[in-house]
C-alpha cells in the first residue's frame, strides 16, 4: 500500500546500507521545501532547516539509532498579538526506531477508506518501502520542539487588558448553602 502523504522535505536512506557503523549525512532543506514545511507547521516562515546525521543499527540489528543535530530558524504567530515571533533551535538529539521488518505490529495494512468520510491524517512516516527518512525526521524533531502556544511577552495578560475581572461563581461552591443554613 502506498501513503497518500507526501514528505515536503524527504531525504531516504536505504536500510540495507545501514550496518552497525555509523553513517553519516548532512541535509538541509531548500526554499521550496521550507515553505512547504511552514505551511504545514502552521509556521509564520522557517527560513532554514538542517542537520547532521549518524545513523547505524543497533539492538543486534533490529533497531536503528540515530544521532545528531537540529538547526532551525523559523518565526512562530503570537496567540494574543498575532505578531511574528522570531526563534531559532541549535539542539542534539538521539533516538532509537524499531525496524519494521522486527516489529509485526509496523507492518503496514491495507484500510478500506469511505471517501466521503471526514479523516484526521496520522502524518507521514519516518520508514517507506525499505528506507528511512531523514528529512521528515528531522521535521518531526522541530515539531516536538515547537511552542504549541507562542506568546510575545508585551502582549496582554491571559485574562485580557482589563484584568481577570470579577468572578462570576463563588469561591467556594457550598458558601450559598452555608449562608442560608446560618440564617435559620
Amino acid at each position: 500500500m502506498t501513503s497518500p502523504f507526501e514528505n515536503e522535505f524527504s531525504r531516504p536512506i536505504v536500510l540495507l546500507q545501514i550496518g552497525d557503523r555509523d553513517s553519516r549525512h548532512t541535509i538541509e532543506a531548500s526554499p521550496s521545501e521550507r515553505e512547504a514545511l511552514a505551511k504545514r507547521l502552521e509556521l509564520g516562515q522557517l527560513d532554514r532547516l538542517s542537520g547532521e546525521v549518524a545513523l547505524r543499527r543497533v539492538r543486534g540489528g533490529t533497531a536503528l539509532s540515530a544521532t545528531g543535530a537540529i538547526h532551525a530558524e523559523f518565526t512562530q504567530i503570537c496567540v494574543a498579538t498575532l505578531e511574528p515571533l522570531p526563534a531559532q533551535l541549535d539542539e542534539g538529539f538521539q533516538e532509537i526506531f524499531l525496524l519494521p521488518d522486527y516489529h509485526p505490529a509496523a507492518q503496514e495494512s491495507v484500510v478500506d477508506l469511505i471517501p466521503d468520510e471526514e479523516l484526521e491524517s496520522g502524518g507521514p512516516e519516518l520508514f517507506s518501502a525499505g528506507s528511512f527518512d531523514l528529512g521528515e525526521l528531522l521535521v518531526q524533531l522541530l515539531a516536538e520542539r515547537l511552542d504549541p502556544y507562542p506568546r510575545n511577552l508585551d502582549a496582554p495578560a491571559t485574562g485580557g487588558e482589563w484584568g481577570e475581572g470579577e468572578a462570576t461563581e463563588p469561591a467556594n461552591p457550598f458558601a450559598d448553602l452555608a449562608r442560608k443554613l446560618h440564617r435559620q
